[in-house]
């Protein structure tokens, strides 16, 4: 098991998920259709990108890496559309100004 990558993991899903709400609270309650079609295509991606078959320790921990990279990657794109980390639309430089920066609530604060 890897502890530290999976604890951040699910810190950056809630973090994910906190940016989903902001944006459809930023946009009346609604998700823009080429913002959705986007997900889905990132979700298939996220999926499969990480797949590992082999219990390997090291395997694992790549395996858990891989995920946590994705998902920041994810976050830091999605920042262009609520404007946060300068100008709107543009994404936040990294996770660090965009936490130093932001203006949603975290879920685990």
């Amino acid at each position: 098991m890897d502890y530290c990558n999976e604890r951040d993991l699910l810190k950056l899903d809630k973090l994910l998920n906190a940016i989903w709400a902001h944006t459809k609270d930023l946009n009346g309650g609604d998700i823009p259709e080429p913002l959705l079609l986007e997900q889905r295509a990132w979700l298939k991606f996220y999926n499969s990108a990480c797949h590992n078959e082999d219990d390997h320790p090291f395997s694992l921990v790549q395996q858990s890496y891989c995920q946590k990279r994705e998902i920041e990657f994810r976050i830091l794109s999605l920042s262009k559309y609520i404007g946060e980390g300068g100008d709107a639309g543009w994404p936040a430089d990294s996770m660090l100004s965009l936490l130093n920066e932001m203006s949603i609530q975290l879920p685990w604060n």
